[in-house]
């Protein structure tokens, strides 16, 4: 869907004169291909070849459809192109269509929950798991079966067993969660046969299902006590579970995004949409925002502030003014950045590229829905990553660097790829969302697009967990600093007894909050013990609870920006946030209340979350938003423009 405005308007220029023709775009000297269809274009669609970002495979499948037979006619040359443009909207809707009625089927089926949103809400959540699983297992990667959900459930109904209580909760809890040393994990192998471990939190406990469950406490080796679901008071019905496994055995599940040839290709982005509408964003405000959008919004935020941080080090880096104009101007594969990496020789420069700008970069979507900006930056930053170390490898043999060795022998580990994909998503991506669900899926959609870039799906290597990354809260309730929180707030520090909390103890508290969260992303990249990195979660998640019980402002899901993102804030703020925030009248908002915001009088949620964003944002940051025109002239908007004008510098 990603069309420059430069080729639409040489197609636009030439598609009277040539009604039936097709206009193919080279460029990258070959490395690109954009081919499209005029006799279709209602919506004009590429198919693309691109090496650069090695989407090559869905290319070369397309392509083989404009094959010409001597004795095929007119007729069907003209159906198998169309077939080869078809676009995905078709396709997802009637999955989505069939998805809708399993899911009410589904929470029918469970019980053992008393509240009716919880029970949609788990319903979510196993099949969720349940996707992910047939995203994997459609590759080959459990146990070399394409159908190892449909087989496991044959073998568990004839030895006479509950398929949820007896095989899918231990294959999340325990095959998919533990490695294989632990004592469970060798007793489920010997019963069920091996799964790999993948870790990642899509296979802990959810808290909806701690809360219906029977804990039992057990002690680690290494004596840290840590519970297990062993005995839930949930159950969901087999014959539901095995209606919905059939329906998804009928899907060939693709892991890349690419578009669906027919009715039973399925891709990651189906999962975004599918919670858009599921979830029914327009009572919330928000809507889905198209690929292309995101890409030209991340691409014109994301690639200006690196060449901003270089010029304002001292390195003599292009203009980040004129990229945009550039861009604009709507050049297809504007790689002014990359350009500029490649022909750089210089070490200290790609050092500074790779770990003072890259490595700490931070871009935040605070409204994050399923996660489209997250994605789309993810898209962006890779090649960057790629190229980069690409030039830094070259120096092994020439630096003594001990920072650079340890660098290409990190990266001789993994798979390349993945390992750069997987520093992106721990490091440089963060999200917000009212929506507990929504994160979920963003989530999952994140661990999805970390398995696409393993070149063997098979030797898929453990999920990183991104709960410290992908909040659930409300974005605009909450403190910026202690200062905001004594301001807006008039908080005063006791506990629930009445008693003087004490203010240096709650600071030095998040002080090591921050801290147990970088040493959890690091650790995260080497090969460290799951029940290590349990004990570590848990402490953060302790600490977390206990200095948000001492602060209580009344609101229910307050997002304490200085306190979940104090590594950030104390920093100055984010580099990059990027975003399409609800666009709501905020007399409409019933269940919370804003505090301290200047443009209040505006009454739209989409300028608080503006106002909101400036504060968190240092002061060489770049932010992107898609607003209503709306906002440029009517008057109640002019506190926006105001602040706009007075935070931001438009380049």
């Amino acid at each position: 869907d990603r069309i420059p405005e430069f080729q639409k308007q040489v197609i636009k220029a030439h598609k009277k004169l040539f009604p039936n023709s097709h206009f193919l775009f080279i460029s990258n000297n070959g490395k690109v291909f954009d081919l499209y269809n005029v006799s279709t274009a209602q919506r004009l669609k590429p198919i693309t070849y691109n090496e650069i970002e090695r989407n090559t495979r869905l290319f070369k499948e397309k392509i083989q459809l404009f094959n010409v037979d001597e004795a095929q006619g007119t007729v069907d040359l003209k159906i198998k192109i169309e077939k080869a443009f078809d676009t995905n909207d078709r396709v997802t809707k009637k999955f989505f269509d069939r998805f809708e009625k399993i899911h009410k089927k589904l929470q029918s089926a469970i019980t053992g929950i008393k509240d009716d949103a919880d029970v949609s809400w788990y319903a979510s959540v196993l099949l969720n798991r349940i996707m992910f699983i047939y995203f994997l297992q459609k590759h080959n990667v459990i146990q070399n079966d394409t159908n190892f959900l449909l087989t496991k459930f044959a073998e568990v109904e004839k030895n006479g067993e509950d398929y949820y209580k007896d095989f899918l909760l231990p294959l999340f809890f325990i095959g998919f969660a533990k490695r294989d040393k632990h004592p469970e994990k060798k007793t489920f192998t010997q019963k069920f046969g091996a799964v790999r471990y993948l870790n990642g939190g899509l296979f802990y406990p959810h808290h909806i299902e701690e809360k219906h469950s029977k804990l039992r406490v057990y002690k680690e080796e290494k004596g840290n006590v840590v519970a297990d679901i062993v005995e839930p008071e949930i159950e969901v019905n087999a014959e539901a579970l095995k209606e919905i496994l059939e329906f998804f055995n009928g899907y060939t599940w693709y892991l890349d995004n690419r578009p669906m040839k027919d009715e039973k290709d399925i891709n990651p982005d189906v999962l975004g949409y599918i919670f858009e509408k599921y979830i029914n964003q327009k009572e919330l405000g928000a809507y889905y925002t198209k690929e292309d959008i995101t890409e030209y919004i991340s691409k014109n935020t994301i690639i200006p502030f690196i060449l901003d941080k270089l010029r304002l080090n001292g390195f003599d880096a292009p203009e980040p003014n004129k990229f945009i104009t550039e861009n604009n101007i709507g050049n297809p594969n504007n790689n002014v950045l990359l350009d500029y990496i490649e022909s750089c020789n210089d070490y200290s420069t790609l050092k500074f590229i790779y770990k003072e700008i890259l490595l700490p970069l931070s871009v935040l979507d605070i409204a994050v829905g399923s996660g489209a900006f997250l994605f789309a930056a993810l898209n962006i930053l890779l090649p960057v990553y790629q190229k980069t170390v690409f030039k830094l490898k070259q120096f092994r043999n020439k630096q003594k660097d001990e920072w650079l060795q340890n660098l290409c022998s990190t990266l001789e580990q993994h798979s390349e790829e993945y390992y750069l994909t997987k520093q992106i998503i721990l490091n440089n991506l963060f999200g917000v969302d009212i929506v507990e669900e929504a994160t979920e899926i963003c989530k999952l959609r994140l661990f999805l697009q970390l398995a696409s870039h393993l070149p063997d799906i098979q030797a898929i290597e453990p999920l990183p967990d991104i709960d410290f990354n992908i909040y659930a809260g409300n974005s605009l309730v909450g403190g910026l600093s202690w200062e905001d929180l004594k301001g807006t707030y008039g908080l005063k520090l006791f506990d629930r007894d009445g008693n003087a909390l004490d203010l240096e103890k709650i600071k030095g508290d998040i002080k090591t909050l921050s801290e147990k969260k970088s040493e959890y992303r690091h650790k995260q990249q080497e090969d460290i013990e799951e029940t290590d990195l349990k004990v570590l979660k848990n402490e953060i998640s302790s600490l977390e609870i206990k200095i948000n019980n001492s602060i209580d402002i009344g609101v229910a899901n307050p997002l304490h920006w200085f306190i979940e993102f104090n590594d950030i804030i104390s920093k100055g703020g984010f580099d990059i946030v990027i975003s399409n925030p609800p666009y709501l009248e905020y007399s409409k908002i019933k269940n919370y209340e804003v505090k301290g915001y200047s443009t209040l009088r505006a009454n739209n949620l989409y300028v608080l979350f503006i106002e909101r964003t400036l504060k968190i944002l240092n002061s060489n940051s770049y932010w992107s938003f898609i607003v209503p025109l709306s906002i440029s002239s009517e008057g109640k908007m002019k506190s926006a423009r105001d602040l706009i004008k007075s935070s931001s510098l438009s380049i």
